[in-house]
């Protein structure tokens, strides 16, 4: 029996696959590649950013401690190993504006025109 969210995320594939506007679709999953979930994919970007942004961040959305997020990436492929495993990287270190801006650029980059 697959998880749910496999069960979940595999449903919402399929329905942007049968629409003809859906141009990508972007599945965000941070243990996608130890999951096996990199096959599900054509391309796999890895979103990168320095160790103090990831932590305000997540301490701004989730409210964890420096501790917390230390135990969640312990418990997750080293970064360089996912890096390894990636068809890009991308580095959201300047806000969300840059972030898509680089994204479009990448996306441009192997022929799926931004929007």
């Amino acid at each position: 029996m697959l998880p749910y969210i496999r069960v979940r995320a595999e449903a919402a594939l399929a329905a942007a696959q049968a629409d003809p506007a859906a141009r990508f679709v972007v599945l965000d999953a941070a243990v996608m590649l130890e999951a096996g979930w990199d096959g599900v994919c054509d391309k796999v970007v890895y979103v990168d950013a320095p160790r103090e942004q990831r932590l305000a961040r997540v301490a701004a959305r989730s409210g964890w401690s420096e501790e917390e997020l230390a135990a969640r990436e312990a418990a997750q492929w080293p970064a360089e190993r996912k890096m390894a495993a990636a068809h890009a990287v991308v580095v959201n270190d300047a806000g969300p504006e840059e972030l898509g801006r680089r994204l479009d650029e990448l996306l441009r980059h192997w022929g799926i025109p931004a929007g």
